[in-house]
């Protein structure tokens, strides 16, 4: 199977978070979080690419990954939130996540583009993440154009806005080829802002 360039631009900029923590190490908890999710999630598109430029189907393994990359979210937000009861709220909410995600792979077909895991996943990592630029954006005193948190957590709201439509819009369009590249173009277009966003929040210049 033959990819657009677009789609590797879009899987190579997964790994430029990665390289900006290399060369300014976070210190905070989320952002150590953040970067394993940054792995995870290269990781999970590494192997659907090599699945796919073999013709071997590889819809299920978002069905792996993708819980794992949600309580990881989870628990990186609750790190960066101002108040105890957000903190405990992001983490409790990882129990009903987890049962959730459990119960839903028994009745998705895995063959197939996810309807809930994926979505889900994509919408509790939407809410974390802009939840978590909301709320640190209210309390801030400093210049928000040099917090780190603003943009880590735009990047990540970013992302996780895609995914929460692209699976259900894929589902949709599946019998519609020239949509369905379409939307796969235009979502490889925003992932690469949304990496690249993420990687400048791990060097900006009061990244902690």
């Amino acid at each position: 199977m033959q990819f657009p360039l677009l789609q590797h631009a879009s899987a190579l900029s997964q790994a430029v978070p990665l390289l900006a923590a290399a060369v300014r190490r976070p210190r905070s908890g989320a952002k150590i979080w953040l970067v394993a999710w940054c792995a995870l999630n290269l990781l999970e598109t590494g192997v659907m690419l090599a699945l796919a430029l073999h013709d071997v189907h590889n819809l299920w393994v978002p069905y792996v990954f993708t819980p794992v990359l949600g309580v990881t979210a989870l628990w990186a937000f609750s790190c960066w939130q101002e108040s105890d009861l957000a903190r405990l709220t992001l983490r409790l909410a990882i129990v009903p996540f987890v049962a959730l995600m459990i119960v839903s792979v028994f009745f998705e077909n895995t063959a197939f583009f996810s309807r809930v895991v994926g979505p889900v996943t994509s919408l509790v990592g939407l809410y974390a993440a802009a939840s978590t630029l909301i709320a640190k954006s209210r309390v801030s005193t400093g210049d928000l154009l040099r917090q780190d948190w603003l943009w880590v957590s735009a990047g990540f709201a970013l992302f996780f806005g895609i995914h929460s439509m692209l699976g259900p819009l894929s589902a949709l369009l599946v019998g519609n080829l020239p949509l369905f590249n379409l939307a796969y173009e235009f979502s490889a277009a925003l992932e690469i802002v949304a990496f690249l966003t993420i990687a400048w929040g791990m060097v900006c210049p009061t990244a902690t």
